[in-house]
């Protein structure tokens, strides 16, 4: 960006996710992020949060499947 350096943020974040009648469901998952300012976590953090959407509750997307070509 511009010739700015770029800092690659990783995180491992842990949902838990409680049902009505108390139940649990934990879910550990991954984010990474690259950026030249200070949103690398933000950004990180978003990731994280939108793959244990998809992955623990098994959300469609619309998205072409990448492994189509």
């Amino acid at each position: 960006s511009g010739g700015k350096a770029s800092r690659e943020t990783t995180v491992v974040v842990k949902y838990v996710w409680t049902g009505p009648d108390g139940s649990t469901l934990d879910t550990i998952v991954p984010g990474e992020a690259m950026d030249s300012g200070d949103k690398g976590t933000a950004k990180a953090m978003s990731v994280a949060f939108r793959i244990a959407l998809l992955q623990a509750l098994c959300l469609p997307t619309d998205d072409a499947d990448p492994d189509s070509h």
